[in-house]
């Protein structure tokens, strides 16, 4: 049997994300149908390398990627609002993020340990969320565009 490589949740899937049982997936597709990404969802598939999002979820749980280690590429929804405890937290290959203009919550913890990061984008009018990324080199870039 075929390991699953790419994940791409079609139809009418939950409004909420659960948890991904198999860690092999290295690609994942969230469709309009999904509102939220729970707790945990993706913690620890460490095989991960990309993620992009429907412009429908609005929020992304606490751990839904921690130590995705290899997560390089991710599209946020232009409708997020909130990203929780740790949300992204060692994903080490992480190098750039741009946070879309209805973000208004991100944890303070939610990219630490990210030691690629160099590059954080905010909307102009979110100034205010600008914070220090925990454990992230020091040669981060925040720019507000």
């Amino acid at each position: 049997m075929d390991k699953i490589n790419n994940l791409f949740l079609l139809g009418n899937y939950r409004k909420t994300l659960k948890e991904l049982y198999d860690k092999s997936v290295t690609s994942v597709t969230i469709p309009k149908s999904v509102k939220e990404i729970g707790e945990r969802v993706f913690q620890y598939c460490i095989k991960i390398v990309s993620v992009e999002m429907a412009n429908n979820v609005t929020n992304i749980g606490n751990y839904a990627f921690y130590r995705c280690v290899e997560l390089r590429s991710i599209y946020l929804s232009q409708k997020l609002k909130f990203i929780g405890i740790r949300t992204f937290a060692s994903c080490k290959a992480i190098q750039t993020i741009v946070f879309p203009n209805n973000i208004t919550e991100i944890d303070r913890t939610a990219f630490r340990d990210c030691t690629s990061l160099i590059k954080v984008t905010f909307p102009k009018e979110k100034e205010g969320l600008v914070w220090e990324f925990e454990g992230c080199v020091t040669n981060c870039v925040i720019e507000l565009e």
